[in-house]
């Protein structure tokens, strides 16, 4: 009898799988002078996959970076960006080894990231920038660095101000190995407080921590757990159902997020979270930076950020701190975030038009 419930419970669940991304695809279609696609470009000698949305082709154009490494934003979409697109055309690019440019390079997925760099990271982000410009007829856009992104997008928008309108940094990694220690105490905290014995002696056998060299399976393991407490974004039940509605994910692609990412792009994953320090990439910045973050981040600790935020040297600066948010102030908080978007980024992209 078991068995034939749960045959039931996994055929009710593709269903409502099917009749949730119906709905959302038909209620959410763009048209005419939008754009919808969905396209594969070759970016960095290997093919990398791009999402461009929006209800307005001649909006400004919004770049997001996404985190990780190797975990692209793009499948949850449907729940912080549709009204971005009024005003925006949102861009999504799922970065070298990652998602969809996973599944892109077939024959050399497993090695298409973990010979990758910072370096590289940056120069993909550009030739992804170029191709925005030129495809969709723009001098400047706007990067959004998420996480891991925000490594990316400062670097970016530092080396290249020219072609930016503005830098927004939404859960700003700011010294990676800090941010590990200072999320490793907050979680052990959390243990202590709630008496539970088998996380202290699991968090207690990762000491010391952030390790040098750096040690995937202690980084895995610290994740687990302070995504259990509410402390990190990373795969529980929540997270699982997110993508498995996603109307931008096919149920092939769905298989990506069996894989741990962070394995997968081990490379990157050591310098992001024992090497980088965004101080190496001097604090003065020629465009305006917006920090959106969330209150209670302690997987890139906000108050790392706040303290950074202080030394920028820019034409604008501002930051917004979201209460009752975590690493996740766009989904937390999709209301305030598109506020934020509307009422300081747009009127500076209309400055640029001007000019």
């Amino acid at each position: 009898m078991s068995v034939i419930c749960l045959f039931i419970a996994v055929i009710f669940l593709f269903l409502a799988r099917a009749i949730v991304v119906t709905v959302l695809k038909a209620s959410h279609q763009i048209e005419y002078p939008g754009i919808d696609s969905m396209e594969t470009v070759k970016i960095g000698g290997i093919n990398q996959c791009i999402y461009i949305r929006g209800k307005d082709i001649n909006n400004p154009v919004l770049l997001f970076l996404h985190g990780g490494p190797g975990t692209p934003e793009m499948p949850l979409l449907y729940k912080f960006q549709y009204e971005w697109e009024d005003y925006f055309t949102v861009v999504h690019w799922d970065q070298r080894g990652a998602g969809k440019t996973y599944f892109a390079n077939q024959t050399n997925a497993g090695n298409v990231f973990r010979g990758s760099s910072f370096e590289q990271s940056i120069q993909d982000a550009w030739e992804v920038t170029e191709y925005l410009k030129q495809k969709l007829g723009k001098e400047k856009i706007v990067i959004l660095g998420y996480s891991w992104g925000s490594a990316i997008g400062d670097a970016l928008v530092k080396r290249y101000p020219d072609s930016f309108s503005a830098y927004i940094g939404v859960g700003q990694l700011i010294n990676g190995a800090e941010g590990e220690r200072i999320g490793f105490e907050n979680v052990l905290n959390a243990a202590y407080n709630k008496g539970n014995q088998q996380d202290i002696e699991t968090l207690e056998k990762l000491k010391p921590y952030p390790s040098n060299p750096f040690d995937i399976t202690k980084f895995t393991s610290l994740r687990k757990i302070q995504v259990k407490y509410g402390l990190a974004v990373g795969v529980d039940i929540k997270s699982i159902l997110g993508y498995f509605f996603s109307p931008y994910l096919t149920l092939s692609e769905l298989t990506y997020y069996l894989i741990n990412p962070f394995e997968l792009n081990e490379n990157i994953v050591q310098f992001a979270f024992t090497e980088y320090n965004i101080r190496d990439y001097r604090t003065d910045y020629e465009i305006p930076v917006i920090y959106i973050l969330g209150e209670n981040d302690y997987q890139t600790p906000t108050s790392l950020a706040e303290a950074y935020f202080e030394e920028i040297q820019s034409p604008v600066k501002k930051i917004f701190i979201l209460p009752n948010s975590s690493h996740q102030p766009m989904i937390d908080h999709p209301q305030r975030f598109t506020e934020i978007l509307i009422s300081e980024v747009l009127p500076i992209t209309k400055e640029d038009d001007l000019e």
